[in-house]
């Protein structure tokens, strides 16, 4: 299944939403820019019960956390999508965009997707799966006419997209390969695994190397699991000797006991 989702800025002014699945509006710019529509979008979401995400457009000139402080003053804890694209000399990088991810992290936060169109990533480059890794899906542009089958679900830059922004005309729309649940979990957080969790404790951490940590953990678990299991085992094996000796107790059965808590001790 595919749902389609507008996104919004005051250039299209307060076009009629109805029927969208989740509204994406633009809250900021740099720390120069409030878009004045956002709230309108904003209330507009809240009337018609669906998810809601503010964007900010990325300057390259200006401190990645200064901007995050700056969109969050101004849109709190909604989830917020990066732009992530030219304008002018402005040309923001991979680690530029992580930088700001873990500075609205920070500040109580989240960046849920990331608009890194691959015409853009061919002009500056850069590992797109650290934006994955720290939980954020990597959304692309081809404007053309759509198919689940199309160019903009093709992989680059080390990461395959989540959503495709397909058009610009008369308005951005975006696709998402899922259900509208799908779409609501990855906007508001629901999404993230234990590696994006521990991505946020661990940013400069390679995405592979963390994800083998976390197999080598599951096997460390799943062996202490099968030690708890022999360990349960051995004690009930004694709870029943202990019943044994309580009715008659006999030299064979302290014998069998003690070597049952010999294994016991030895097992801890």
């Amino acid at each position: 299944m595919t749902v389609f989702y507008p996104d919004y800025s005051s250039f299209q002014g307060q076009a009629n939403p109805a029927g969208a699945p989740a509204i994406v509006a633009k809250a900021t710019e740099g720390n120069y820019y409030r878009d004045a529509d956002y709230q309108w979008y904003k209330d507009a979401a809240d009337k018609l019960h669906v998810p809601f995400s503010g964007y900010h457009f990325l300057k390259a000139e200006i401190s990645p956390a200064v901007q995050a402080k700056y969109y969050f003053d101004f849109a709190g804890t909604v989830p917020c999508m990066l732009d992530v694209e030219t304008e002018g000399t402005s040309k923001p990088t991979v680690d530029e965009v992580v930088s700001f991810m873990v500075a609205l992290h920070g500040l109580g936060g989240r960046v849920w997707g990331v608009y890194f169109p691959r015409w853009y990533w061919g002009q500056v480059g850069g590992d797109l799966g650290r934006l994955t890794a720290l939980g954020a899906v990597v959304i692309s542009s081809n404007y053309t006419t759509y198919s689940d089958a199309g160019p903009g679900w093709a992989s680059y830059g080390g990461a395959t997209p989540a959503v495709w922004q397909y058009t610009s005309t008369p308005i951005d729309m975006n696709a998402f390969k899922g259900t509208a649940a799908e779409l609501a979990n990855l906007i508001n957080g629901d999404n993230m695994n234990p590696v994006d969790v521990w991505a946020w404790r661990n940013v400069n951490l390679d995405p592979i190397d963390m994800r083998q940590r976390l197999v080598n953990a599951e096997q460390a678990a799943e062996q202490a699991s099968n030690s708890i299991g022999v360990v349960n085992g051995k004690v009930d094996q004694i709870l029943s000797l202990l019943k044994n000796l309580s009715v008659g107790p006999g030299a064979s059965a302290q014998a069998t006991a003690a070597e049952t808590l010999a294994e016991l001790k030895a097992k801890l």
